[in-house]
């Protein structure tokens, strides 16, 4: 199964310079937001979407205290960030 980000955005009424560059993703031109609620004009929601589901996607950072474990029947695997 794949899954893709898009970055859903609402244009201004009249003239509008675009949407901001995101990093990751593609953009989608929306007049309603993908989720319940609203999006204001010019807003940006990125989401994480297949044809199971579609989630909201949030960027943070990671703090230094943030860790990752894999376990498998072999290996575990520790991963800092």
């Amino acid at each position: 199964m794949c899954s893709v980000i898009k970055n859903y955005f609402k244009r201004f009424a009249g003239k509008d310079s675009g949407p901001v560059e995101m990093a990751l993703g593609e953009t989608v031109y929306s007049h309603t937001s993908p989720f319940l609620g609203a999006m204001s004009p010019g807003q940006v929601i990125q989401a994480l979407e297949n044809n199971m589901y579609r989630a909201p996607i949030y960027g943070h950072e990671a703090r230094r205290t943030d860790f990752l474990v894999v376990r498998d029947r072999y290996i575990i695997l520790t991963t800092y960030y």
